[in-house]
């Protein structure tokens, strides 16, 4: 504009004119022609610090300037004779500021998870700018070995995996009770990759929203995957003593089983994974009663509340049919209408209890020829195609009478 406003002035003086043209043309020829966010932001590291366990540690930047950054995905190289796919992770900018890991002065932390203990681990860090344009940084992290309390390195290969060996998973959920590292997760090679740092020993938890969820006594905890734990909620209000055996997704957020003081294993809970709060709740002895009261049985002999008499140890929602399915190794594999609570079906063993009542036999499947009818099954699940999915442990019934087949 300047530059304008002089010739403009002066349009009668050529040499001043060219003067003009000449430095103009100078000043746009230095500019460069192709020049990115990538080219014009300076990322460096100030530090290497540790992280809640071994297997995270956090890469700190210093970003100028720190507006300029769209997302930062990390992917932590598998290590030699793996057959794992790589572990990544991407933030955006708006979850690192949300986290406190970005900060309008400059300073940016990114955390890495799941890495190799004991391990110089390779870790590339691809940056992306709001202009599109991106960049990527190699990095060598050190993580320190992993005091192994479960003895995972020990284990027992049945099948061992080869190199032409194809999964379509690579990590793995593992529940554990023998430290107070719950849960940890272990890649397809057999690699311990992240253990849980809520000081947890307990078996009930899952993966679920990027997040682990575990549970301390009453309380549930959300894990992140960075190790920052937060307490989702506080069950004891509701007489809730403790979680026991799953965690499993729900409809809209996630099935637990609990005991209270007046029920043992036969409590099931939807609740919200954010705010902890009770979406729905189904309480079995309070269900089978009186459905077996409307069916003309008396339930005392086989709803005993405060005894095992239900065991429940899984949960799945079916959204074909808006049911949620609950194993009960006890007794049965039951379908309840997710809204009513009403029962929709039951499958087991009819040499058992529960089949001696015309009232719960009434809602019975039956099995196919040749088929088996599920014996103290556990971790029902609803498959791509829509079909029940579980483990058949084979056990008969602890508590019940008569307590039926057996199949080991």
């Amino acid at each position: 504009m300047i530059l304008y406003k002089i010739a403009h002035h002066l349009h009668n003086a050529a040499p001043v004119r060219a003067i003009v043209v000449a430095v103009t043309a100078l000043l746009l020829s230095s500019q460069p022609s192709n020049a990115t966010q990538a080219d014009d932001t300076s990322i460096v590291l100030v530090s290497r610090t540790a992280g809640p366990t071994p297997f995270i540690r956090n890469l700190n930047f210093q970003v100028n300037p720190i507006a300029n950054i769209r997302t930062v995905q990390f992917t932590i190289q598998p290590k030699a004779g793996s057959v794992t796919r790589p572990i990544s992770a991407t933030y955006s900018s708006r979850y690192l500021s949300s986290r406190g890991y970005l900060d309008p002065a400059g300073s940016m932390k990114i955390p890495v998870f799941g890495l190799y203990d004991g391990l110089t681990n390779s870790v590339t860090l691809n940056y992306v700018f709001r202009d599109g344009s991106s960049t990527q940084h190699v990095f060598s992290v050190l993580a320190p070995v992993f005091r192994d309390p479960c003895h995972y390195n020990e284990r027992i290969e049945v099948l061992p995996r080869t190199d032409s060996t194809r999964l379509s998973y690579d990590f793995m959920l593992l529940k554990n009770q023998c430290d107070q590292h719950s849960p940890a997760v272990m890649d397809t090679d057999g690699a311990l990759r992240w253990v849980g740092s809520a000081g947890a020993s307990e078996l009930p938890s899952a993966f679920i929203d990027n997040a682990m969820y575990v549970a301390y006594g009453p309380q549930l905890l959300r894990i992140e995957l960075d190790g920052v734990v937060s307490l989702v909620a506080d069950y004891s209000n509701l007489e809730v003593l403790n979680f026991h055996h799953n965690m499993d997704p729900g409809k809209f957020g996630l099935l637990v089983e609990v005991d209270t003081r007046t029920d043992t294993e036969s409590i099931i809970m939807e609740v919200g994974l954010r705010a902890g709060h009770v979406i729905k709740k189904w309480n079995m002895a309070s269900i089978i009663a009186s459905a077996m009261r409307a069916g003309g049985d008396d339930p005392s002999a086989f709803v005993r509340r405060g005894e095992d008499w239900f065991h429940s140890n899984a949960a799945t929602y079916r959204a074909s049919d808006n049911s949620v399915i609950i194993s009960s190794r006890e007794n049965f594999v039951i379908a309840l209408d997710w809204s009513t609570g009403a029962i929709k079906w039951i499958l087991g063993d009819p040499t058992k209890a529960w089949y001696q009542y015309a009232s719960l036999r009434a809602y019975a499947l039956n099995v196919q020829s040749g088929g088996l009818a599920p014996i103290g099954q556990h971790a029902v699940s609803i498959t791509y195609n829509d079909n029940l999915l579980l483990f058949d442990d084979g056990l008969r019934s602890f508590n019940q009478n008569p307590p039926g087949n057996k199949r080991r």
